[in-house]
This record gives structure tokens, sequence and C-alpha cells, in this order.
């Protein structure tokens, strides 16, 4: 397949379709000019560009409906592209369609690239991090700024980054309605009977989750231990639920990015509890400075935390 696909996707009459933040297309080309058209669904989109694995130099697209983006490079020697969306889980679909250039594109060799899931809320998503003014927004809101995928896509990984604001294990202070959690988004959304979609055995497993189950808790004060038990209890079977399909799988928790004090026991007592239990269980705190919207961190300490992640990462692999 000379156009690889990143995060889980679906065939559509256009072309391929992406969900997740961080998902869409990788290929090479021996070409100057690449041109592929990108549409966007229930909302605008922005889309990432990002030429010979240049994050920093990455550049940000903006897609109303339907647009055409040219590609080009000063040389015909072989250059790399990776086309991704910015946008959270939930906020909107993207559809790309065929790459055409005047030259041809070229195999990838990915038989030993590592596959990474993950399962994330706002953190992981992206929430307000380019906003210093209190505003959230589809201008601010960005999962390939985020420390996660700055990590994954640093590391050469392959990945589905399956996250949005507001969402838990098991409940959440923010969703409707708030007793529903990350699984059943996953069977409404991207696993429905209706609209099959593809994705690959992981080769690591990062969940990023309970903030927002946390605020459900506190607002049900009486019923606080039973509840924390039921997140503590969905923790456990998530993790079970993927290694049916990889029984070896390596599990990173991650925890501690909006410096979430209330969170912390909750979160240390399910480590205690589910690595004892399942093994192979490992956990980062990554505390956050709050600088952005809600508690968040802006951009740049997403360099900082995308580096401890990165060295975590690379510790258990190893």
């Amino acid at each position: 397949m000379k156009v690889i696909p990143r995060g889980r996707y679906k065939f559509d009459k256009n072309g391929l379709k992406f969900f997740n933040p961080g998902s869409g297309i990788s290929f090479g080309a021996k070409a100057r000019h690449i041109f592929v058209n990108v549409m966007s669904e229930k909302k605008p989109a922005f889309v990432y560009l990002i030429k010979d694995f240049n994050y920093e130099k990455k550049e940000k697209i903006l897609v109303a409906d339907t647009r055409k983006i040219d590609i080009f490079f000063d040389d015909d020697k072989v250059h790399f592209v990776d086309l991704v969306k910015a946008n959270e889980a939930a906020d909107n679909f993207i559809i790309i369609g065929p790459v055409f250039s005047n030259g041809y594109l070229i195999d990838i060799d990915e038989k030993d690239k590592k596959f990474v899931q993950v399962y994330g809320d706002s953190s992981i998503a992206g929430y307000g991090i380019l906003s210093h003014d209190g505003i959230a927004d589809f201008d601010t809101n960005d999962g390939v700024e985020n420390f996660c995928f700055r990590a994954l896509y640093s590391l050469g990984f392959d990945y589905d980054i399956f996250a949005a604001s507001g969402w838990g294990i098991t409940f959440s202070a923010y969703t409707d309605p708030k007793t529903v959690g990350i699984e059943k988004f996953q069977d409404k959304i991207t696993i429905n009977s209706k609209e099959k979609w593809n994705g690959k055995t992981p080769d690591f497993l990062i969940i990023s989750l309970g903030t927002n189950d946390m605020s459900f808790i506190l607002e049900n004060p009486q019923n606080s231990q039973e509840l924390m038990e039921k997140f503590i209890k969905s923790y456990e079977n998530l993790i079970k639920k993927e290694r049916e399909k990889n029984p070896q799988i390596p599990v990173l928790m991650v925890y501690g990015s909006l410096k979430e004090e209330f969170v912390y026991n909750l979160i240390e007592k399910t480590y205690q509890e589910v690595s004892k239990k399942l093994g192979n269980i490992h956990i980062i705190k990554l505390d956050g400075d709050n600088s952005a919207i809600s508690f968040h961190s802006y951009v740049s300490y997403h360099k900082e935390m995308a580096e401890d992640l990165k060295k975590k990462i690379v510790q258990i692999l190893s």
C-alpha cells in the first residue's frame, strides 16, 4: 500500500475517512508536485502538512468544505509527506482523496514500526492549548501540537489517538448523558455495525483518562466509593479488551497534566490495583503548568511533556 492510513479509517466513495486527532495519511513520492483533495464533514477542519518528517516546519491548512492541497518540492529526490487531522475526535470528520503527482509514489517499509493505541480526554485532544486568553474553540484546540502526538511522531511510531474533550472511562461531568464512558463512544462512532472502521493490532497502549470521571464523582459524594470502584473496574476492562488483540501489550497510564490534585489518588489507586491483577502496567505523572484555559497547559509546555513521555516509552520498550 503506497498510501498508508494513520489512525482508524474507513473507505468512503471519495477516499479515506478519518475521525481521530493526528489521523490521516503518509506516503513517499519521487516528484516535484503532488496534490490531493481533502474534504471536511460536519464543520470545517484543520489539517497539517508535514514534509520530510520536519514537524517544526509543518503547515496548518484550513479545510472549509473541499480543498485541493498542492505540495511542492525543489527537486526530484524521494520525499515523504504526512497529512493529518488537527481537530479532536467528535469535532468533525475529514476525507482524504487519492494522491496525484507529476512523478510516482513509492512503497514504504513499515514492518518493524510500532503501533500505539491511545485513549484520552482533553489533555490528549489538545483542548485550548493555543489559548492564553481563556478561549477554547476551533482555532485554539489542536491535537497535533499536543504532547502525545509530538512524542509518538518523534519516535517514528504509527498510532491511533482516540481522544476528545470531556470523555471519561465510565462517566463524566461534561458529557450528555454523564454516565456514558469511552467504550460507548467507540461503539457509537468508530465501530458502528453500519460503518466498519479499519484498525490495527497495537503493540503499546496509552491511557490518559480519569479527570472527567473524577469530576462526576465529586458531583456525587454520597456514592463516591462505589463510583471509584466502578471506575477502576472499567479501567481494567479497557485493558483486557485491548489484550484480546495482543495479550503481551504493555500499558502506560498517563495522568496529572492538568495538575489535577483531586484525581491523583484515584489514578494511583487504580494503578496499584490493576497492575497487581494484570501485570506489565506502567505509570507516568506529567505535571502541566496550567498556563492555558481551564488548567490545561499552553502549547510551549507540551514540548516538555512530550520529551518526558518519549523517555518513558523508550524505557518501557527497551
